[in-house]
């Protein structure tokens, strides 16, 4: 369907397509897409083929031995219709060494950007053989890029499409025989756009046609790409799973979209952002349960395993909520239940103006807060430390409710103190075996659970702490089940059964029914709990319906017919009869009391500039907590990598700024004079040799600057020699220092012909890639040997949400992890001084995460 969607829609302008995961899905679609684009095109490419690629001079290479041949003339009275082509053997190259090839035997020869290995007149050359992708698109291309047409664009990371490609496998059958699977990353040619919006493959390396897919890294990239009068509209199809992207440019993705076929893809849990899209044009959809799902698919029947996790996911998910059994287990605990009124109410009160900027208020605003969602998540009653922690609180809640009445008025002094008895009076209840309610709740349908392993129930909790706590309550009731945040819902993991509990933020409730988790699920807590839980499933149910499409819109959408799609079925939670729910996610009653006593994270970041300061313009991101960091264009974040089932390990890479997306973790070192992982591989060389080795290894980079030039002369220069690279690849190349070098040896050789140095050999620059490449081994390490630490020292919550930095004492120094919150929509001008290096937006809190820095190294 999404590839229909792709290829054939009918519905103008830009489309949105809410799913329950996104996960590889438009990588995926990318790929197929190409597929098909490359079988409707395939007739049309090989017509313009012999005059777009055979001029005179221009370097072939003949498949699938891969020699280079110079074109030459064409044939003229010889009784072939063909192509001179000439040997790049030295000696050959002295006479006439060239060989006459006809029209049809020249559609196994490739364009190419090498050199080697060079042909010669003794050449013997093996039959052309079918590849993978001429299997799966039916056609006879034999890997020649030539043949190819790019048609299809996407917006997002080139090293994730990558690794898409590398674990891709896909049934083809061969010349009639039975299905084989086909592993396409030897075969498929991608790449991305140079500086004047050409695409140009980059893998298979030295492939000089077109790719099949061409990945830009944001929506700026397609101005020259998409929009140039060049470029024939309707001829390019853009997929994109960046919703982020889109938001930040509507103006830019709705004239992309005007002119060409833009698709979105959307994880559920975002499709509040994407409804704002339809003010805009867009046509937004959420395909119902039953729309995902065949019709031949029953309950008794498990969707078709794909391996791609995200379209595993969707099928997984649609299926188990098309008759979702969904249940409640509430609990009463009325002093608890009072206090939750009364917090709302100081929630009014402490947000007037005279409370947000005093000190005094603030920390009323936290211990209120802290008080709360502590007891709410009790399972038991907590041991004699805690008791006098939370008797403490008590106590000064008490000793404030004077200071609050004079600024606030007796209503805010009143309504305070009645809190702090509402919570005095749920700590002192006498429990049975010390269980609170909620704990019962639990206890009781864990029991069953663990009665029942075939039904293979998680818990899901939405916080590390309440996982911890519940992990040790329930081996003191002697109950062997596992329990999950919300967040370790992974795209791989299929759980028959789900028990909830604890989920009080909107966003982790979003993360655990979003995609929908199982066919069975309970969410249990107190009756104000389950009655915020039930309010968000009606919002959500209500959003959908807004999402959805009508049969003929659909139609046209997915060139689909009505019969295509499943049958609605009947739920009780789901009716399309209950009114729409207007529960705003901004204004969300657990959202709005677990703010209360925060920071602002969203105060305005000033940058104040001297008139004789340098400047630079950089990317602003802020992170989760009081600290942004201005990011070069050229700085290259470390990120850490989460693991998945797809056989990925948990490591740190950098990345590129346009990749970064709230909720990634980056780790940056204590004042940011070198890239951590460049420390700890120093560390792990020894100064002296990994100084000589940088030296050696900088030798192209010396090439570079020796010519003085900037990227679109290098770029000129190198294509010259046969290598095509974008204008913010070069750019990096002579900006950023910590650069190692070029990502492949012809990259190094192309610099060396255009930039020669007076005095340097081949040996030299042979020595320059083996340093290169020596370099890379260690930093390879290091980034292992820091993923091992960091994974050991903090395990599962390294990756888990969080509302602060966390700083860790690493052997070489202090390093933050944090969270990316958001990533600035435009430049701004900072002083060169601040580059690259964490900023703060409160030095009290900055020294108050640096001080439990102490605390976890004693941990």
């Amino acid at each position: 369907m999404v590839v229909s969607t792709a290829l054939q829609t009918q519905v103008t302008g830009p489309i949105c397509i809410v799913l329950p995961s996104t996960k590889h899905v438009a990588q995926f679609t990318a790929i197929l897409s190409a597929l098909q684009c490359l079988a409707s095109d395939f007739l049309s490419n090989r017509r313009h083929f012999l005059e777009r690629y055979f001029k005179p001079g221009a370097s072939v290479r003949i498949l699938p031995d891969r020699n280079v041949f110079v074109v030459g003339t064409k044939s003229t009275g010889l009784g072939k219709d063909g192509v001179f082509l000439g040997y790049t053997e030295k000696e050959t190259l002295l006479g006439d060494g060239r060989r006459l090839f006809s029209n049809e035997e020249l559609f196994r020869f490739e364009p190419t950007t090498r050199q080697l290995p060079k042909s010669r007149s003794s050449i013997k050359f093996n039959n052309a053989v079918r590849t993978e992708v001429d299997e799966l698109a039916e056609v006879e291309t034999f890997g020649n890029s030539g043949l190819y047409n790019n048609r299809v664009v996407l917006i997002g990371s080139q090293k994730e499409f990558g690794r898409v490609l590398d674990g891709l496998t896909l049934d083809c059958g061969q010349h009639g025989s039975d299905q084989v699977r086909a592993l396409l990353a030897e075969y498929f040619a991608w790449g991305n756009f140079d500086e004047n919006g050409q695409p140009f493959v980059l893998f298979p390396e030295g492939s000089g046609g077109a790719p099949l897919v061409a990945i830009a890294r944001d929506l700026a990239e397609l101005e020259r790409a998409s929009l140039h009068l060049d470029v024939q509209a309707g001829s390019q199809i853009i997929l994109t799973d960046r919703l982020e992207h889109v938001l930040k440019n509507v103006d830019l993705a709705n004239r992309v979209g005007e002119r060409q076929r833009l698709i979105l893809f959307a994880d559920g849990r975002q499709r509040a952002d994407a409804l704002t899209l339809r003010k805009n044009g867009w046509t937004v959809w959420e395909p119902q349960p039953w729309e995902l799902v065949s019709q031949d698919d029953t309950m008794t029947q498990e969707p078709a395993k794909t391996g791609l996790l995200g379209l595993d996911r969707i099928q997984y998910s649609a299926s188990v909520e098309r008759r979702p059994g969904l249940g409640y287990l509430p609990r009463s605990a009325p002093a608890l239940s009072s206090a939750y009124d009364l917090l709302q109410q100081i929630g009014d009160f402490l947000a007037a103006e005279s409370a947000v900027d005093d000190s005094r208020m603030q920390a009323v605003m936290e211990t209120v807060r802290d008080l709360f969602f502590t007891a709410s998540n009790w399972l038991s009653m907590p041991g004699s430390t805690q008791m006098a922690e939370c008797s403490a609180s008590l106590q000064h809640l008490r000793n404030e409710q004077v200071y609050v009445t004079r600024y606030l008025g007796p209503d805010a002094g009143s309504v305070l103190g009645a809190f702090a008895t509402a919570i005095e009076s749920f700590v002192t209840t006498p429990r049975r075996g010390g269980i609170t309610p909620k704990g019962e709740a639990l206890l009781e349908l864990a029991r069953n659970a663990a009665l029942h392993p075939t039904l293979k129930q998680v818990l899901v909790t939405g916080s590390r702490q309440s996982r911890e706590e519940a992990d040790a309550f329930l081996a003191a009731n002697e109950i062997d089940l596992p329990c999950k945040l919300a967040t370790e819902l992974a795209d791989g993991d299929e759980f028959p059964g789900a028990i909830s509990f604890s989920i009080l933020r909107r966003d982790m409730f979003d993360k655990f029914i979003d995609p929908w988790p199982s066919k069975e699920i309970v969410l249990t807590g107190y009756d104000f709990e389950v009655k915020i839980y039930r309010q968000r499933l009606r919002w959500r149910d209500s959003q959908k319906r807004r999402l959805g499409l009508n049969p003929d819109v659909r139609t046209r959408l997915t060139a689909l017919a009505t019969s295509s799609f499943g049958t609605a079925t009947h739920d009780a939670e789901t009716d399309s009869s209950v009114p729409d729910v207007t529960l705003d996610p901004q204004t969300d009653p657990f959202d709005e009391i677990s703010r209360i006593g925060k920071p602002e994270i969203k105060r305005s970041i000033r940058i104040d500039v001297s008139s004789h300061e340098q400047t630079e313009d950089a990317h602003i991101v802020r992170f989760v907590g009081q600290s942004w960091m201005p990011m070069a264009t050229d700085y290259r974040p470390v990120s850490l990598m989460q693991a998945g089932t797809d056989g990925q390990k948990s490591g740190v890479e950098h990345i590129e700024i346009s990749d970064l997306r709230p909720g990634m973790r980056i780790i940056v070192r204590e004042g940011g004079e070198k890239d951590v992982i460049k420390a700890v591989a120093q560390d792990l060389c020894g100064d002296e040799k990994y100084d000589r080795l940088w030296k050696q290894a900088s030798l192209w980079r010396d090439a570079l600057n020796s010519g003085r030039s900037d990227p679109g002369r290098i770029a000129r220069r190198l294509q010259d020699s046969g290598i095509r690279r974008h204008i913010v690849t070069l750019r990096s190349w002579l900006t950023n220092p910590s650069l190692i070098g070029p990502r492949s040896e012809d990259d190094v050789l192309a610099i060396a012909k255009a930039f020669p140095l007076a005095g340097k050999s081949p040996a030299d620059w042979k020595g320059c890639c083996d340093a290169i490449s020596e370099l890379r081994g260690h930093h390879l390490s290091a980034g292992m040997k820091l993923a091992d630490y960091l994974v050991n020292r903090c395990g599962r919550m390294l990756l888990e949400p969080t509302e602060t930095e966390t700083a860790l004492e690493f052997q070489l120094g202090t390093v933050w992890i944090l969270e990316v919150a958001e990533v600035e929509p435009s430049m701004r001008s900072v002083p060169t001084t601040m580059l690259n290096r964490l900023q703060w937006l409160n030095s009290a809190w900055q020294a108050r995460r640096y001080g439990e820095r102490l605390k976890i190294m004693a941990a």
